[in-house]
């Protein structure tokens, strides 16, 4: 609930401090707002987009699914059923883009991601056994109604955008989950520097000029051995077959004579042959997850317990 409203509130604030007689007077534009966040923080920027919290739909989500057969961020999502409310909404209208990193989203939202109308991109990556890609991604991806973007990142995992120094972090060294972070995970770090430039720039009139950042070249020219990005505006059908299947236990098939964006038809044959990376359940143990989110809850909700 606060994370959100936490977003807002500073807005606000650097409005007025934008108004008053000071060294930061007209500094801030706070009416067009891009908001980047990773994992519990893309969650928040997508709420802020516009997306209807559902509780109620959670709820129920979280009943039928026992505990040992959730991953890390389905746990962690589970949270929020003990709250007293079937909805709530937290869209701000001054956030025009969104940058979604390896969110959390699963249930969160329910069917209510139509409602983020803004340009919004999702970097998910393949092995990230935190917030599993395709409850937590791709599926997601699907509802966005407004201009969208998807990288994934091939061979990477949860943590492998985050700034170096995370690697020693409780996440970064937890032994349930596998992470790739340092150095093997900087064309990660390097793909999200130009891309995020490239996406912002599109509110400037610079847009033009910033578009090749946000081309499937581009973003597959940064490829390495390890670790392969893809980039695209519409999930290839073959992969949107599996994700109807997934949802709703039988194929809906719906023609499209439309050629995807991005996709010639040897490509579309590579995604097939790349699907098991998508399709493939992450490798993440649940046996000990109450003790580690709880330890990571209780740093996050008192971090200066320990400070004199």
């Amino acid at each position: 609930m606060n994370r959100p409203q936490d977003i807002s509130f500073i807005l606000t604030q650097l409005g007025l401090l934008n108004q008053e007689d000071s060294p930061l007077n007209g500094k801030f534009n706070t009416e067009k707002v891009s908001i980047i966040g990773h994992s519990f923080g893309g969650y928040t920027a997508l709420a802020l987009a516009g997306a209807t919290l559902d509780l109620k739909n959670l709820r129920r989500f979280c009943d039928e699914n026992l505990p040992l057969g959730r991953s890390p961020a389905d746990w962690l999502q589970c949270a929020a059923a003990e709250l007293p409310y079937s909805e709530r909404k937290f869209k701000d209208q001054r956030i025009k883009q969104v940058i979604a990193i390896n969110p959390i989203i699963g249930q969160l939202f329910g069917n209510n991601l139509s409602q983020v109308k803004i340009p919004t991109l999702i970097l998910s990556s393949s092995d990230d056994g935190i917030t599993p890609i395709i409850s937590h991604q791709l599926q997601p991806f699907k509802q966005l109604s407004g201009d969208k973007y998807l990288i994934v990142a091939l061979g990477a995992t949860h943590m492998s955008v985050t700034d170096i120094s995370n690697s020693d972090s409780a996440m970064g060294q937890n032994t349930l989950v596998r992470e790739i972070m340092g150095v093997q995970a900087e064309p990660v770090r390097h793909l999200m520097k130009g891309v995020s430039l490239g996406f912002i720039q599109q509110l400037t009139s610079n847009a033009s000029q910033y578009q090749p950042f946000l081309n499937s070249t581009y973003v597959e020219s940064l490829s390495e051995n390890k670790i392969k990005f893809r980039l695209t505006t519409q999930l290839p059908v073959s992969l949107d077959v599996w994700l109807n299947v997934l949802s709703l236990g039988t194929p809906q098939i719906t023609a499209r004579p439309q050629p995807l964006e991005g996709f010639s038809l040897s490509r579309i044959k590579q995604y097939f042959i790349e699907a098991k990376y998508l399709l493939i359940k992450p490798q993440y143990s649940t046996h000990k997850l109450d003790a580690l989110f709880t330890g990571l809850l209780d740093s996050y909700f008192h971090p200066f317990d320990d400070w004199s």
